[in-house]
C-alpha cells in the first residue's frame, strides 16, 4: 500500500508541473478553434476553456500555463473518449495556488493523437487583477500602478514615487529593472487582506512578491506620508531583486530590508525604538542570524528591521554607495552571503557585524583568527536592475549612530554612548531559514512591519507542515532509551532482592 501512494504522489507530479518534452506542431487547419479563454475571478479561482471541431481524433487535451517569474510549466490533463468533443474547462483555485494581483500569466494548449503527435495551440498572456472594484490605470513603462478610491491626483503621486524611487536607486547603486512591476492599491488594510494569502501575519501592512514583480498596499487616499513609506520601501525590493537575480541565490534578509527602510522618507518611530531597547538591553541579534527570515514575533521583527537599516547605514557610511553597488553586484556571480560581503567590503560577514556593532558601542567578543579561503566565483548571465533610494532623518537618540543614507566613505565611525553586558544570542523561534533561491522570495523575502509590508516567495503562500519530523523521531528514540536503561535498574534491583532474602 504505502508503495503504491508513493508511485501514485510521483505520478501526479508528473502530471501536474513539468512541461511536455517531446517537439509540437502547429494546429493543421483541419482544427477549427471556437472557444479559447481564460477568466479571472479575483481572488478564487481562474476559468481555463477551449473549445474546438477537428477532424483528427485526439485522445487528450491538455493546458499548459506558466506563471511569468516562475521556473516551471503547470500541465492540467483532460483525458478525451473517442467520439468525445474536443472540450475543455479547467479551474485553478487561487487560493490554494495563491496569486496576487498583477501576476502575469502566459498559457497555451496541447493536443495530442493516438499516433504519438502533439499540436500545440499560440501562447496567450493575461494579467491577473482584482475583478472586484472598479480599479482606475495608470501605466509608464514597465510600471502600472491600480487603485479604485482617490482621484487621478492620488494615482499620478503613487506613480511619481515609484519612478523617482527607481531613479534614484539607479543613480547610487548602478541597479535598474528589467521587467514589469504592478503595484495595486487599496485604501485600507482590511480590504488589502481579502487580497493577501491565507494566514497573512496580522502585522503585515503591505506585500511585494518581487519574483512576480507585483506590490500590493494600503494607503488611503490623500495619505501622502504613506506614499513616501510604502512605495519607496516596496519599489526598493523590487528593483533589488531584479538586480541580484541569479539561479544560485538570493540577498540576505537584512541586507534587503535594511535598504528598503533605508529608502522610506523616514524610520519607522516603533523600529528605532525596538532597536535601541534591545541595544540597550544587549539583545542584539547575530547579523549571521538575520540572513535568513525575520522572526514571526512583531517585537522581535521590529528588532530585526531596525538592526538592518542600522548596519545598512553603516555600510553606507563608512564605503559609500560604491560598497554598496559592489555588494549588490556580487551577489549577480551567484556567491554566498559571506562571499558577497568579502567581495563587495573586502572584510567578512562576522567582521563587519563586529564592527558596526563597535561603532555604536556594543560590546562584542573577540574574533579568532581567520585564514582567508579563495572566492569561486561562478560566472553567469547578468540582468542589471537600478532604482532610487530616499534619506531618512534619524531620531534624536540616534543622531550619534546614523549617518545620511547618501554619502561618501568617511575615516571613521563615530562611537555611541556605551553600555555594559555581553550580548547574549538570541535566535527567534527557531532557525533562521533563507529563500529558496529557485522561488525567489517570496523572497524573497523582504518585508516591513506593521503599517509595514511583508515580501513573500510566489511559492510560500500555502504554511510548511511536517517540520518538526526530525524532532519527533528524537524523542521516540530517547523514550525509547530510557524505558531501557529503567528496566535495566528495575532488573539489578529484582536481583539483589533475592539474593538478600536467599
Amino acid at each position: 500500500m504505502a508503495a503504491w501512494v508513493v508511485a501514485l504522489g510521483i505520478s501526479v507530479l508528473l502530471v501536474t508541473f513539468p512541461a511536455k518534452a517531446q517537439a509540437t506542431l502547429p494546429l493543421p487547419d483541419s482544427v477549427k478553434v471556437e472557444t479559447n479563454t481564460a477568466a479571472p475571478n479575483f481572488p478564487d479561482n481562474i476559468n481555463f476553456r477551449f473549445n474546438a471541431t477537428a477532424a483528427p481524433a485526439f485522445k487528450s487535451l491538455e493546458l499548459a500555463y506558466r506563471v511569468e517569474g516562475e521556473v516551471e510549466t503547470n500541465i492540467r490533463h483532460t483525458n478525451l473518449a473517442p467520439g468525445d468533443p474536443l472540450t475543455a474547462d479547467i479551474s485553478i483555485d487561487t487560493h490554494k495556488d495563491y496569486l496576487p494581483p498583477g501576476a502575469r500569466l502566459s498559457y497555451y494548449w496541447l493536443l495530442d493523437t493516438a499516433s504519438g503527435d502533439t499540436y500545440q495551440t499560440p501562447t496567450r498572456q493575461f494579467t491577473y487583477q482584482d475583478t472586484r472594484y472598479a480599479f482606475k490605470e495608470l501605466k509608464n513603462g514597465l510600471f502600472t500602478v491600480r487603485w479604485f478610491q482617490g482621484d487621478d491626483k492620488f494615482g499620478q503621486s503613487a506613480m511619481d514615487r515609484v519612478i523617482s524611487t527607481v531613479d534614484k536607486l539607479s543613480q547610487l547603486y548602478k541597479v535598474r529593472p528589467d521587467t514589469p512591476i504592478n503595484l495595486t492599491i487599496y485604501p485600507d488594510t482590511q480590504t488589502m487582506f481579502t487580497a493577501l494569502p491565507p494566514n497573512t501575519q496580522e502585522w503585515v501592512g503591505g506585500q511585494a512578491v518581487p519574483e512576480l514583480g507585483t506590490i500590493v498596499l494600503a494607503i488611503a487616499p490623500g495619505d501622502t506620508a504613506e506614499i513616501g513609506r510604502s512605495i519607496p520601501h516596496e519599489v526598493s525590493h523590487q528593483v533589488v531583486y531584479q538586480a541580484t537575480r541569479n539561479p544560485y541565490n538570493v540577498t540576505p534578509r537584512w541586507l534587503d530590508e535594511g535598504l528598503a527602510v533605508n529608502n522610506q522618507d523616514k524610520i519607522d518611530g516603533f523600529l528605532i525604538q525596538a532597536f535601541e531597547k534591545a541595544r540597550d538591553e544587549r539583545t542584539l541579534f547575530p547579523l549571521r542570524v538575520l540572513n535568513g527570515s525575520f522572526p514571526a514575533d512583531s517585537q522581535l521583527s521590529y528588532v530585526a528591521y531596525g538592526e538592518s537599516v542600522q548596519v545598512v547605514r553603516y555600510i553606507l557610511r563608512k564605503y559609500g554607495n560604491a560598497g554598496m553597488e559592489k555588494i549588490l553586484g556580487s551577489f549577480k556571480q551567484g556567491v554566498s552571503y559571506d562571499e558577497a560581503v568579502q567581495l563587495g567590503l573586502g572584510i567578512s560577514l562576522d567582521q563587519l557585524d563586529r564592527e558596526w556593532k563597535q561603532s555604536i558601542g556594543y560590546p562584542v567578543p573577540d574574533l579568532p583568527p581567520v585564514t582567508p579561503t579563495p572566492i569561486a566565483v561562478i560566472p553567469t548571465p547578468s540582468s542589471p536592475a537600478p532604482s532610487p533610494t530616499l534619506s531618512v532623518p534619524p531620531s534624536p537618540t540616534l543622531a550619534a549612530q546614523l549617518s545620511p543614507s547618501v554619502g561618501t566613505p568617511d575615516q571613521g565611525t563615530p562611537a555611541a554612548p556605551a553600555t555594559q553586558a555581553l550580548v547574549p544570542v538570541v535566535t527567534p523561534g527557531a532557525e533562521a531559514t533563507v529563500t529558496s533561491a529557485t522561488t525567489p522570495s517570496a523572497s524573497a523575502g523582504a518585508s516591513s512591519p506593521i503599517r509595514g509590508n511583508a515580501t513573500v516567495g510566489a511559492g510560500q503562500a500555502a504554511s510548511s507542515e511536517g517540520s518538526g519530523g526530525g524532532n519527533n523521531g528524537l524523542l521516540v528514540a530517547g523514550l525509547a532509551g530510557t524505558a531501557i536503561v529503567l528496566l535495566g535498574v528495575l532488573a539489578v534491583v529484582v536481583i539483589m532482592a533475592g539474593r538478600k532474602q536467599s
